[in-house]
């Protein structure tokens, strides 16, 4: 995790967990969370997505002075308002620890976020949940020329307060698995 963060803030980053499904580092007062879901067909999917969103839980819960930040591969579209054991789980996370999305505090044009051309299909399954919008700049969904994955990566920018200066900094999420 230690190539994934920028030299400047070695310092005050702290590796909190690594597992299989997610990982938490903490920058300054930023718990940086990265899931990826298990998707539809996997046995036993909603005991697996419980599971772990009760582990990040405690970890937030562990942390009440931390801004969060949750990125990944949700493997579901939030926005789909059928009714699912899944999105129920997910919204009801994202609704205990006051998480807004980012795609929809900054609407992008394109949502789609796992593109499979050769399919001819789209969706979207990654996303990113802020716990602080007055510190969360931009949003976006990047669509860069090369791309070796089907997921597009995602981008927010936030403000970092460190003891030194407050800076602005970007955290991308690139989901390729």
């Amino acid at each position: 995790w230690l190539n994934l963060i920028k030299k400047d803030y070695i310092n005050i980053t702290v590796n909190i967990v690594t597992s299989e499904r997610y990982c938490v580092v903490k920058v300054a007062h930023w718990l940086l969370i990265n899931v990826y879901l298990p998707c539809s067909g996997t046995a036993n999917r909603i005991l697996i997505i419980n599971n772990k969103l009760c582990e990040i839980q405690g970890i937030i819960l562990n942390h009440p002075d931390s801004d969060c930040l949750v990125a990944g591969d949700f493997n579901s579209d939030l926005s789909d308002c059928k009714l699912n054991d899944v999105n129920d789980a997910i919204n009801a996370f994202i609704d205990f620890n006051h998480l807004q999305r980012c795609d929809i505090i900054f609407p992008v044009g394109n949502t789609a976020t796992y593109v499979n051309e050769s399919l001819n299909h789209s969706s979207a399954f990654d996303y990113m949940l802020s716990s602080n919008s007055s510190r969360t700049f931009a949003f976006n969904i990047l669509d860069i020329d090369l791309n070796l994955s089907d997921h597009l990566p995602i981008m927010v920018l936030c403000e970092l307060n460190t003891c030194a200066s407050v800076v602005k900094g970007s955290y991308q999420e690139y989901v390729s698995y």
